[in-house]
């Protein structure tokens, strides 16, 4: 099954720490999982698990980049990609289920 994972919240927020959870159970059991990070939720990058949910445990990770110059977030997190809306709305599209914090 492909997840798809919407965040809008930033890094103080308590529904990131729900996001990662939720990404990690979702990849422990095999499912693919695409977290697009857009307005504040750009700010999780600085968040090691985001990181970890990219590199070891193979989620795909799209940044908008445009917000990431908004919130002055950082740009070279390695694993994360930098994209556009263009890019959520093929993760939307090819989702099975999608799941926003918002």
């Amino acid at each position: 099954m492909k997840i798809g994972f919407l965040l809008h919240r930033g890094i103080e927020s308590a529904e990131l720490d729900r996001a990662v959870e939720l990404m990690r159970e979702a990849r422990a059991k095999d499912h693919e999982v695409n977290l697009f990070l857009m307005s504040a939720g750009v700010t999780a990058l600085a968040r090691q698990e985001i990181a970890e949910l990219a590199l070891a445990e193979g989620a795909q990770v799209v940044v908008c980049d445009h917000n990431r110059g908004q919130y002055a977030a950082a740009d070279n997190v390695k694993g994360a990609r930098y994209g556009s809306q263009y890019d959520l709305a093929g993760i939307v599209h090819d989702c099975d289920r999608l799941v926003t914090f918002a």
